[in-house]
């Protein structure tokens, strides 16, 4: 869910800043660009870790990374940083879904952490 996330929204912000900071009511297409470009690597990285047999330490990474990203979206609206009301919703929306990915895999992370571990063979 998180890299098809960020994968959508990077393609969207990458392709078309212009539009996206028309409808957020910012005039910022370089950093909208940036940010696109970071939020597609971050889909990349997600499928790649995806692939690798223990992804325990590298999900707690990424959780560390995406955890204040929603108090940052607030942040943007609280400090009039957006300037359109559908921009401040939209800003608000995405910092609620990153949120929901975050705490699913909080919670993913503190089931793992409660199994035992197997037993070895001797």
């Amino acid at each position: 869910m998180n890299a098809a996330f960020s994968l959508a929204t990077g393609l969207l912000l990458a392709a078309v800043p212009g539009t996206v900071g028309n409808s957020l009511g910012v005039s910022v297409d370089g950093w909208l660009r940036l940010f696109g470009a970071a939020l597609i690597t971050h889909a990349a990285l997600l499928l790649w870790v995806n692939s690798r047999e223990n992804q325990i330490p590298l999900a707690k990474i990424n959780l560390a990374l995406i955890a204040p990203y929603p108090l940052l979206m607030i942040a943007l609206v609280v400090f009039g940083l957006v300037e359109r009301p559908l921009g401040r919703g939209l800003v608000l929306a995405d910092g609620a879904v990153i949120a929901i990915v975050a705490l699913i895999q909080w919670q993913s992370l503190r089931g793992v952490s409660r199994q035992p571990e197997p037993a070895s063979a001797a």
